[in-house]
């Protein structure tokens, strides 16, 4: 075995020591890139949590809506039906313009003698309800319904 006088570099050691002094800024240009790879590989797992999260949020948005719209055609379908109800309702309805009705005056007995007088009949019984409705005019005297 050969040793190797430290103090008279020979041409090996002279290489080794050039390969060593070269590497040393490659190891830390290594150093430096595995920081950004890992970092890089944070920001990427972060990224999949956001879109795991907005994919949940989409997922609920998409119920939302469509219980929205089911929503909406229920309120529509109920709508139709009061509608119908209310036309219902109001196809008895008779209105008495023009009548001065005293505080203590029988409303039900006055629609019992405008049938009479008009010529279409009608009993006490056939009458469900009976409300005045106001007007816009003050002077002129509330609607009978």
């Amino acid at each position: 075995m050969h040793k190797l006088d430290q103090t008279s570099p020979t041409p090996t050691l002279r290489i080794l020591t050039s390969i060593q002094r070269d590497m040393s800024p490659l190891n830390e240009k290594c150093g430096n890139l595995l920081q950004s790879v890992n970092f890089c590989s944070d920001c990427v797992s972060d990224f999949e949590k956001t879109i795991s999260i907005l994919n949940k949020i989409v997922i609920d948005i998409e119920k939302l809506t469509k219980d929205n719209l089911d929503l909406k055609k229920e309120v529509e379908n109920l709508n139709s039906r009061v509608d119908a109800l209310e036309q219902q309702l109001r196809s008895n309805n008779a209105e008495i313009h023009r009548i001065s009705v005293k505080n203590n005056e029988d409303i039900v007995n006055i629609a019992l003698e405008i049938g009479i007088a008009v010529d279409y009949p009608t009993t006490e019984a056939n009458i469900d309800s009976f409300y005045k409705a106001s007007t816009n005019d003050v002077s002129r005297p509330k609607s009978i319904i």
